[in-house]
Formats: structure tokens, sequence, C-alpha cells
């Protein structure tokens, strides 16, 4: 069953890709950073949203149907605020806007879940409340933020030492191009001083 689960994650993973990469996709992160730019270009932004929020609700039953046989027994006390939060917190600990951002997010959470409501069952809530807080304000891109963060400090490093490596090249074959054209140079500038005093 938890074979199953990871096919029918990889599955919804690698179908919201593509959806993503799609115009469909595209007019959804418009909608996220300026719906009103949008709805001023011409689009029904309700229709893109609502249809986005029904995908959402089928993936989100096929997770329930699949969590239920896992789980052996599913009560009324499943449905609390606080597995809400939880969901929210996978969400902000994985990277917003990102795909496999709440993937990370949610093995993050629950791996510190399982050590805590064991070795502190009463601070669980304390724990998350505070997780989200630090994730907010010291990794709001997420752990997907500090991948991308190292990646562009690994580039910007490689990126300022070939600039170092290129500049006595560049710096030679200025001075270079002076000598030789330096009797060129003179002979314009001696042209341009005649001119200014005629």
């Amino acid at each position: 069953l938890c074979s199953l689960t990871a096919l029918v994650l990889m599955l919804c993973f690698v179908g919201l890709r593509h959806l993503m990469n799609k115009p469909y996709g595209r007019v959804l992160g418009a909608i996220r950073d300026s719906e009103n730019r949008l709805q001023y270009l011409g689009y029904r932004t309700l229709w893109y949203k609502l249809s986005a929020w029904v995908l959402s609700a089928v993936i989100a039953g096929i997770a329930g149907a699949l969590y239920v046989p896992q789980a052996g027994i599913i009560n009324p006390s499943e449905m609390n605020p606080v597995n809400s939060i939880e969901m929210a917190v996978w969400v902000a600990a994985g990277g917003r806007g990102t795909l496999i951002g709440p993937i990370l997010g949610a093995g993050l959470i629950n791996g510190v879940k399982t050590y805590f409501t064991v070795a502190y069952p009463e601070a669980w809530l304390l724990i998350l409340g505070a997780l989200f807080i630090v994730v907010t304000i010291f990794l709001p891109k997420g752990v997907i933020g500090l991948f991308d963060r190292f990646k562009k400090e690994k580039w910007d490093v490689e990126h300022v030492s070939a600039i170092q490596e290129e500049m006595p090249k560049t710096i030679r074959f200025q001075k270079e191009w002076l000598e030789q054209n330096k009797t060129y140079l003179i002979n314009r500038i001696l042209i341009s001083e005649s001119y200014i005093k005629d």
C-alpha cells in the first residue's frame, strides 16, 4: 500500500509539473503574482481559480482514500484545525510556490513530529508553532530557497572567478591596442584641437 501511495504521489507530481508548464499553469502563476493585471488583459480569473480548487480537491480526495487504509481508522479528530495548521507548515517549510517543496516539507516536519511526539508529546503543538515562526522569519522560501541560495552563491563565486581570470587578458589587450594605435590617436587629437582653434 505504501508503494501505491508513492506511485500516486509521483504521478500527481509529474502531472502537475506538466500542467504548470502549459499555458494554464502560466495563467495560474500570473494570478498568484497579479490577479488584477490579468483581469485587465481579459482573462476570467474566477474560472481558473475554481478549476485549480477543484483539481486540488480531487487530489486531496485521492490522498484521503489512500490515508484511511494505511492509518486503519478514521475519526472526526483527524479533521481538527491542528492538522490543517500542520499542512500549512509543511508548505512553508518546504517552499511555497513550488511542487517539490511541500513534499520535502511534509517529510521534514513529519520526521520532527515523530521524534518530538515520543520525546515531548505535550510540547508538540508549541514546537509546531515555533517551527512555523522560525520558517516564516528565517526561511521565507523554505528548504528549497536554501538550495537555490547555495546554487546562486556557487554560481556567483564561479562567475566572479571567471571574470577575475579574464581581467588581466582584457587589460593586456587594451594596453597592446593603445600601443599599436598610439600614433593614430595622437593624430586624431591634434586634428580635433586644430578644429577647435579654427
